[in-house]
């Protein structure tokens, strides 16, 4: 994955603390995308939900992992640039932009080659927990893969997405979320979904992926 300039440091010096030692963001990106990649759908989303997207990292994995799809709009969540003392903006406490302008994330972007015409920035401020209908919903984009690491499941609880995110996702939807370690189990969501599994990265994030909705989960 290539690291554009404005952001090289946020992603190649800035160490976070892993189990074994320290890791650069960069590598644990890799962690992350080795944990899931085996059960991402094979052909190329057409509509990817990043919630709590930060700089876009995992829409930039996603990006890369398919060879740069063409045709696939990214709808991206995160406050969009209006700080909040109870966010946490990742691990760079004098650069909290970095995780939350939405100019950065589209620098970060396009410097990883996705087509900016494709991507979507909302304001979760605007739509908490997509409580308030953003108007593309409405025009039926609905999501092939829904991505969020480090943030639902990790700072949010993935219940309080679901409510909304089920009745947007088909059964084909594959959701991916980073969670706090020992936080969720793979039979967590049994009820919802047919298909789970929880992988460790041997970080403070473990990777939880959910596919097959069943038919009674937005009942």
């Amino acid at each position: 994955m290539f690291v554009p300039e404005s952001c090289k440091e946020w992603l190649r010096e800035q160490v976070v603390q892993y189990r074994d030692g320290p890791v650069a963001m960069a590598e644990l990106s890799l962690l992350e995308a080795a944990a899931f990649v085996q059960h991402l759908p094979a052909k190329p989303p057409s509509v990817v939900f990043d919630i709590g997207c930060g700089v876009g990292r995992a829409s930039a994995l996603l990006h890369w992992i398919y060879s740069g799809p063409k045709g696939t709009e990214y709808h991206l969540f995160d406050c969009g640039g209006r700080l909040s003392q109870n966010l946490v903006g990742g691990w760079m406490p004098g650069h909290p932009e970095w995780c939350n302008n939405f100019s950065a994330t589209r620098r970060f972007l396009r410097a990883n080659g996705v087509d900016l015409d494709r991507v979507h920035t909302w304001d979760i401020t605007e739509v908490p927990r997509l409580r308030v209908t953003p108007p593309w919903i409405e025009a039926g984009a609905n999501p092939d893969i829904v991505i969020s690491l480090l943030a639902v499941g990790f700072h949010w609880p993935i219940e309080e997405w679901l409510e909304r995110l089920l009745p947007l996702c088909r059964p084909e939807t594959t959701l991916i979320f980073g969670v706090r370690h020992g936080k969720y189990g793979a039979d967590t969501f049994s009820g919802l979904f047919a298909e789970r599994w929880l992988v460790e990265t041997g970080f403070k994030e473990d990777v939880l992926i959910l596919s097959g909705k069943r038919q009674q989960a937005e009942g």
